[in-house]
């Protein structure tokens, strides 16, 4: 059987799905008929209102817009869309190099940190339908931070209409809905990110819908909320330590979740090259070299969000080990409110930030083949009988479907150990130590071990 034979399409339904959903509470406006703002259903600005407050109401409900601001803003948004989808075609340079013979300036011990690789595999994510991609504009006039148009529209196709209408977090360059699957690119006028920053940022959401984390039991929540609050020295009251212990581990995953995505999104090529030896990995992204030496981080409650809280900080300065590992910390310490809330409150969530010095993931290098993978890992349950089994043909046939990116990634024993891990729990010893060799030592001319129909999964 081919590996083709088991891949996991995404799913048929998606399409037939409300474009407008949110996995992360926000809750959008439904289409508008009407173009005038202020005819918007008492629905619409109930959700508006939920989103981002009385003020933003009030904004949509006042703002006066000619049918010419309309057509600017929508021809504006087709001509963005013409542009990002350019950079995913297959006739584009970047997409080349991961085939051609740009590929070849990499070694493929290093292909996992080729920025050029990470993106050709980031676009074949859109190109074939595991995520949609929506590049969207404020509306005209209505609260930039919060109100944007056309979320029906995702690539290929280019339209915009501004009467379609979606609520999406305001803050950043873009916001993933890991429900559907459906990544969002803001162009918001005289502001528009330029093609090596689109290049950035679909890697960076790629990443947050290809890295998936395996879902806790609610006994593994409640042993680890336990845990921390067992480890919880400060004067809180007990009721107070599991109200914190919750919020660090909901924090920590993501904030390892954004570590990723802002890691991957940096990495820059060419690299450093003397005397027939690869030196180093520059020049740098935004947030400069894991090689580097790192330096000292002041995060401060700037709005008071902890102010008056038991336990907690107005401010700390800690150390980290490496410039990059600052510097994404700086920023998403800093800059999103509810890890800085946590990182001042609690000396266990602060340990593990100051720990993470390079991320570790199941799937850093957005690999399509990967995450065939990862899914033939995933424990089934059987119709007929009730066992929990893997089905292991398709773990040998996505085995040896991976490319050198994928392995240069599964190699690396520290990038990868979650899914390793992942591996390791799901496998009978046998083809657990069949993969291993394969992708870690090179023994791809070794027959995999017999594969049971149902082996259980251990």
């Amino acid at each position: 059987m081919t590996a083709s034979t088991h891949e996991l399409s995404p799913d048929p339904d998606r399409a037939q799905r409300s474009p407008m959903r949110s996995a992360r509470d926000v809750a959008p406006l439904r289409q508008m008929a009407d173009r005038d703002r202020d005819k918007g259903t008492p629905c619409d600005l109930l959700r508006l209102q939920r989103m981002a407050g009385n003020k933003a109401v009030t904004a949509v409900l006042s703002v006066q817009r000619s049918p010419e601001d309309d057509r600017k803003a929508e021809d504006g948004l087709r001509a963005a869309q013409r542009r990002v989808y350019r950079l995913l075609e297959p006739e584009t340079v970047w997409d080349r190099v991961r085939t051609g013979a740009g590929a070849a300036s990499i070694p493929n011990d290093n292909a996992a940190r080729d920025p050029d690789r990470l993106f050709a595999n980031s676009v074949e994510w859109i190109r074939k339908g595991w995520s949609s991609l929506c590049v969207v504009a404020p509306v005209p006039g209505a609260p930039k931070e919060t109100l944007f148009f056309d979320g029906t529209v995702t690539y290929p196709r280019v339209g915009a209409q501004v009467s379609n209408t979606v609520v999406l977090p305001g803050d950043g360059a873009g916001y993933t809905d890991h429900e559907q699957r459906r990544i969002y690119l803001y162009m918001r006028p005289g502001k528009e990110p330029d093609d090596d920053q689109v290049r950035n940022l679909i890697v960076h959401e790629v990443q947050h819908v290809a890295d998936v984390e395996p879902p806790m039991s609610e006994e593994d929540i409640r042993k680890e909320e336990a845990a921390r609050a067992a480890e919880d020295t400060s004067a809180r009251t007990d009721e107070e330590k599991r109200e914190q212990a919750r919020r660090d581990r909901i924090a920590w995953r993501s904030y390892q979740s954004e570590f990723r995505a802002y890691w991957l999104q940096s990495l820059q090529r060419p690299p450093q090259m003397k005397g027939g030896k690869w030196l180093d990995w520059g020049p740098y992204g935004e947030f400069g070299s894991d090689l580097a030496s790192g330096h000292d981080v002041k995060v401060v409650d700037t709005l008071g969000v902890v102010k008056g809280r038991r336990g907690c900080l107005p401010e700390i300065t800690v150390r980290f080990s490496n410039e990059k590992q600052a510097r994404i910390a700086d920023h998403l310490l800093n800059h999103v409110s509810v890890f800085g809330a946590v990182f001042l409150c609690s000396q266990g969530f602060r340990d593990q930030v100051v720990s993470l010095t390079a991320p570790q993931g199941v799937n850093l290098v957005n690999s399509i083949r990967i995450e065939n993978l990862r899914r033939a890992l995933t424990p089934n349950t059987s119709p007929w009988n009730g066992r929990v089994y893997v089905n292991e043909g398709a773990v040998v046939d996505w085995t040896k479907a991976l490319d050198d990116t994928d392995f240069a990634f599964l190699k690396d024993p520290s990038a990868s150990r979650p899914f390793w891990d992942q591996a390791k729990a799901a496998l009978r010893q046998e083809l657990y130590d069949w993969m291993f060799n394969y992708i870690k030592q090179g023994k791809t001319n070794v027959p995999p071990p017999v594969a049971s129909p149902e082996a259980p999964s251990r």
